[in-house]
């Protein structure tokens, strides 16, 4: 890249966070993010081939930032149990390398990462609202786009994951396999609507009402 051609990447990315956190895809400018950026036109044509070339990058930039983030935290002490209970933490029995129960289940396991990943939207809120624009595509190229080029649409994975908690009889066995396969992932996708809201932004809310929705879950609404 000549030096004419050289730009300030973090400043491209800042603007361009900034921008597709306030608008939505097809209302982002390019020439809004430029100018902000402080760069010309060819430079950031020459960095990116399209709009949605940049948006992806900042998508794929926020789901590895949160998952190191993750990782780097599950390979240490257990999360604050005081606050998601011992469910994330550990209760009874030994416990493995990150601080969880070795006999955690499907469920103990979803909320041990997903308690990780409401403190990095916390201390990340502008990837967290990226993320939440994402959301808000449903039903357009761009989400079906992005899905599959973020390769988040993880089915055999999260399937594998479903077909060991059977095996282990930690689900009903009354739901087929089948059925399961197609509402949990649905479920598991959804988790970061139910558990935010826009003026509820503190660490303690959104994890009681995650641990809430984790029971949901597990155990579902009717009495027994």
């Amino acid at each position: 890249m000549s030096p004419k051609q050289r730009i300030d990447e973090d400043a491209l990315l800042e603007a361009a966070l900034e921008e597709f956190t306030q608008r939505s895809f097809v209302d982002a400018s390019v020439n809004t993010i430029i100018e902000r950026a402080g760069i010309s036109k060819g430079s950031f044509y020459y960095r990116f081939e399209s709009k949605y070339a940049l948006y992806i990058h900042l998508l794929r930039t926020g789901v590895r930032r949160k998952w190191e983030y993750i990782a780097s935290r599950a390979a240490g002490p257990p999360i604050d149990s005081t606050s998601v209970g011992e469910a994330a933490a550990g209760s009874g029995g030994g416990a493995g390398p990150d601080g969880r129960d070795e006999q955690s289940d499907l469920f103990d396991e979803f909320l041990f990462q997903a308690d990780l990943g409401v403190q990095f939207a916390l201390e990340h809120p502008a990837y967290h609202r990226l993320a939440v624009m994402l959301s808000r595509e449903k039903g357009t190229a761009v989400y079906d786009d992005a899905l599959r080029d973020l390769g988040q649409d993880d089915s055999a994975n999260l399937q594998g994951r479903i077909r060991a908690a059977i095996s282990r009889g930690e689900i009903r066995p009354e739901f087929s396999e089948a059925f399961l396969h197609t509402v949990v992932p649905q479920l598991l996708v959804l988790y970061d609507q139910v558990v935010f809201r826009e003026t509820e932004w503190d660490l303690q809310t959104a994890r009681d009402r995650l641990q809430e929705y984790v029971e949901f879950l597990r155990h579902g609404l009717a009495t027994k």
